[in-house]
């Protein structure tokens, strides 16, 4: 049996960074979790807008009215479709798991099908995809 009470033996170093979460947080997961959140917002607020729903509901820890669920589903397909995102990183983006993430996916996927929804939901994929070119230029 192998045993150390020296803690460099248990716990691999990790990568000197001065980018740091929220509460001074270093640990790589943390800045990824912070870039989930900064889309999932980033994302939230087009749809809200579009839709006519406030960006705070769509993180609500409740489903909240079927419009509110509705707009949830689109932004968490956008933040995956159009900004690249896991589907662990939508569920973490929005507070929820990424099963509720794939669900949502299938949900806007199926409701393509009907061309006037089709076009809102290609309408802000275009809206995400020029305010992403505007912020590299």
């Amino acid at each position: 049996m192998f045993r150390s009470s020296h803690p460099a033996a248990i716990q691999p170093a990790l990568p000197a960074t001065t980018d740091t979460a929220p509460g001074g947080c270093r640990q790589p997961a943390c800045r990824l979790v912070r870039g989930e959140r900064e889309t999932a917002v980033r994302v939230a607020i087009v749809v809200a807008s579009a839709r006519a729903v406030e960006v705070c509901a769509l993180f609500a820890p409740s489903r909240g009215p079927a419009c509110v669920a509705l707009a949830r589903q689109i932004a968490m397909y956008l933040a995956h479709v159009a900004c690249g995102l896991t589907l662990t990183g939508v569920g973490r983006g929005f507070g929820r798991d990424r099963t509720t993430a794939a669900h949502a996916c299938m949900v806007v996927e199926e409701k393509r099908d009907d061309i006037a929804f089709d076009a809102l939901v290609a309408r802000l994929e275009s809206r995400l995809a020029d305010a992403r070119e505007g912020g590299r230029k």
